[in-house]
């Protein structure tokens, strides 16, 4: 199974914080050098960046605080340094340019990005294919908002299937299998990715194993997501076990 990619990951942060990413730029303009008790600390974060087989948005995410820091740091001491107000408005203007465009951007991109429309659809087409008290199953991203709509219980309180703890050994995905199979769970929702034709390309082995869809369910129904980041449907599984 494969992870996240790393290089789609840096690409997406910096194409998202890019302003923040120009802060070092300003410590250039002040000081002239880079501070020999920097190179550690970033020697070390690229090295790990390069170790760590997969990481997240949100590991990134952490550097945004102190890049924030060091923009504020860096317009204090250029106007320190150059002893001019109009200066201070022009980079307060620049700014806030900045600003507007990066809001702009997440308004644009990612305010509804990954947004379930048919949450409500979905929640009743799974109470209609299920009994009261009867458990579900599926992708963390998803099931927990149906199991709440449609009022169902999760199965062993399994809210949290993100494939990392599959793939660092916390869980094995083929003794869950087992264990779905003789728990005879009905109803497993997946993300997918669908492709021309409407064949359905990745999403439920990274739920389960993609034999325990094909041997044990059929696609109940399917609905479309916009603006996803790596899916473009949910998908209802209808199981039936031997």
């Amino acid at each position: 199974m494969e992870g996240l990619a790393r290089k789609d990951i840096i690409v997406f942060f910096i194409r998202h914080d890019w302003a923040l990413i120009l802060a070092p730029v300003g410590w250039l303009l002040v000081r002239k050098k880079i501070p020999g008790w920097l190179i550690w600390p970033l020697a070390a974060l690229a090295g790990w960046m390069i170790w760590w087989s997969d990481f997240y948005y949100l590991y990134l995410k952490v550097l945004a605080a102190w890049l924030a820091l060091w923009w504020g740091w860096m317009i204090a001491q250029i106007e320190l340094r150059l002893q001019r107000r109009e200066m201070g408005y022009v980079v307060l203007g620049g700014l806030i340019v900045i600003s507007s465009l990066m809001i702009g951007r997440y308004v644009g991109e990612q305010a509804e990005a990954a947004v379930i429309a048919p949450l409500d659809e979905v929640a009743e087409y799974v109470e209609a294919h299920t009994t009261e008290g009867e458990a579900i199953y599926g992708s963390f991203e998803i099931t927990p908002l149906v199991a709440l709509g449609a009022k169902r219980p999760i199965w062993h309180q399994a809210v949290d299937t993100n494939i990392k703890f599959f793939q660092n050994g916390w869980f094995d995905m083929e003794q869950r299998a087992k264990e779905i199979k003789q728990g005879k769970v009905s109803v497993i929702i997946t993300k997918v990715l669908t492709v021309k034709g409407g064949r359905i390309a990745a999403g439920p082995e990274q739920v389960l194993p993609r034999a325990l869809f094909n041997e044990n369910c059929r696609l109940g129904r399917m609905w479309p997501v916009e603006k996803d980041y790596t899916h473009n449907a949910v998908a209802v599984w209808l199981c039936e076990y031997k």
